[in-house]
């Protein structure tokens, strides 16, 4: 629940394929966080606002050691097409 409250868009995408509550998922981070419910959708618009703004940006991936693996990569594209897999 803790690594999904940091995946919120995949942890969408298990709520609306009905392998997650969504229900349990505010109520674990307001447990977790020590926040009351109601602050859960505040935290997800700023979640959404941050992924929204990395993703005006071009990525590399490097390994460990800083070596280049893949350049230019389209985050958004990226995600849509590991979304798309439902892994």
């Amino acid at each position: 629940m803790c690594h999904l409250n940091n995946h919120l868009g995949f942890a969408n995408i298990q709520i609306e394929d009905n392998i997650l509550d969504r229900k349990d998922l505010i109520e674990h981070w307001s447990r977790i966080n020590q926040e009351n419910e109601e602050n859960f959708e505040a935290y997800e618009i700023k979640v959404f606002e941050l992924w929204e703004l990395r993703g005006k940006f071009d990525w590399n991936i490097t390994d460990p050691y800083g070596n280049l693996i893949l350049d230019g990569v389209d985050l958004n594209n990226l995600l849509k097409f590991v979304a798309s897999k439902k892994m």
